[in-house]
């Protein structure tokens, strides 16, 4: 997975023409019950930031930490105070797009990455100042898509491939030893240190706890049947009142911040947001929750349009579906009747973009896929500026 993380939602900047609007990032703290936001401070030097797992908190020294910068090719490690958004360390990222993932261990007070060369992925450590990377050990996968700390184990738990089968991996983080390895098709994971449990989201939308040792998924309780989109990368966890807090979309493509019971599976929020779907308005990304100071906070950007932006007020009432999922040679998409044009962008691990403005229909669509070797895939259906739908297929012969 070779630098899928922040070339997705680059290329949908581009997509759109990066040259029309200039982009100010700010760090904000948001209210999970409302959405509303408050925004600290401007990045300086910031307009593009790397997304999905590449942003990290540490609860220890309140302190943001995450991949941005000036261009499309130019990014940095920066270290911000969560407190006000100021500017603590600053260091030139030259390899990242060999960087996979973030992990703050809280316990022992290091920042925790994945690398690939060469197709070979390392579980390292990264300094803060220099972002100079120190291998621990070579990992045996074939592709990483997210990774998150347990403190109490001393261990990261790491999603991906591995022969073509979605497996989870624990690993120690001293010695980068693989402590288990489980056959696991649960995302969208958490930690919550406070109680030692596994969070995530599995087959057919449920919510539940995954036993790392053996691969079983509890289900709690079925998402809301609106929730049709989950965001890579949003999902964080708050410890003293139990939410597992995601961002995800609706049949209309409306943007909601979720915060679900953990024991129950009931949901307790959902404030409407903005969610890095539209260019031509706000924006609230890489949302993390501080369990020391009980803040959620979350990346802005504001952009300021050069040119007048195109029509994105088409309404749409509308369904996406993509199944099988595995899927082996034909991946299909059935799309319910919609006013505006959809169109597919589909994007290899690597972060290249393998289908491009594709139509899509609507009724089913047969995507015909039998060139393309094993692996995970990442989809966004857009219209017009607008990204409706997010998410992941893994390719399985």
């Amino acid at each position: 997975m070779k630098k899928y993380v922040p070339t997705i939602f680059i290329a949908l900047l581009s997509l759109f023409g990066s040259n029309a609007f200039s982009q100010h990032e700010y760090l904000a703290t948001v209210d999970p019950a409302t959405g509303t936001y408050v925004k600290l401070d401007s990045i300086p030097g910031v307009r593009y930031v790397l997304l999905f797992q590449l942003t990290t908190l540490d609860k220890n020294d309140h302190r943001v930490i995450f991949a941005g910068g000036p261009s499309q090719t130019e990014f940095s490690l920066l270290t911000l105070n969560a407190s006000n958004g100021q500017i603590l360390s600053h260091a030139r990222l030259p390899g990242y797009s060999n960087l996979i993932t973030l992990s703050y261990s809280s316990g022992d007070g290091l920042l925790y990455g994945i690398t690939v060369e060469s197709g070979v992925y390392a579980l390292v450590t990264i300094n803060l100042e220099t972002a100079n990377y120190s291998v621990i050990s070579s990992l045996p996968i074939d592709e990483v898509s997210e990774m998150v700390a347990d403190d109490l184990h001393k261990c990261m738990y790491v999603n991906g491939l591995f022969n073509g089968t979605p497996q989870l991996l624990t690993v120690n983080m001293l010695n980068g030893n693989v402590i288990n390895r489980v056959a696991s098709g649960v995302s969208n994971l958490v930690y919550d240190n406070s109680k030692g449990k596994l969070y995530g989201i599995g087959p057919g939308n449920f919510f539940g706890n995954l036993d790392p040792a053996t691969g079983i998924f509890t289900q709690i309780k079925r998402l809301p049947a609106e929730v049709v989109g989950i965001t890579q990368g949003n999902t964080t966890f708050d410890e003293k009142d139990q939410l597992y807090i995601f961002t995800g979309s609706d049949n209309e493509g409306q943007s909601f911040l979720y915060s679900i019971d953990a024991t129950t599976g009931q949901m307790i929020y959902k404030a409407v947001v903005s969610l890095a779907n539209e260019i031509d308005k706000e924006n609230l990304i890489q949302y993390r929750f501080d369990n020391s100071s009980q803040i959620l906070y979350a990346l802005h950007w504001k952009p300021k349009l050069n040119a007048a932006a195109a029509d994105s007020s088409c309404s749409l009432n509308m369904k996406i579906n993509l199944y099988p999922d595995p899927f082996g040679d034909i991946l299909m998409i059935n799309k319910a009747p919609a006013k505006c044009t959809v169109n597919l962008n589909l994007f290899n691990s690597l972060g290249q973009l393998l289908i491009t403005g594709k139509m899509i229909n609507d009724g089913e669509n047969k995507i015909k896929l039998s060139y393309l070797p094993d692996g995970i895939y990442y989809y966004e259906f857009y219209s017009n500026r607008k990204r409706l739908l997010t998410g992941k297929v893994v390719k399985i012969r």
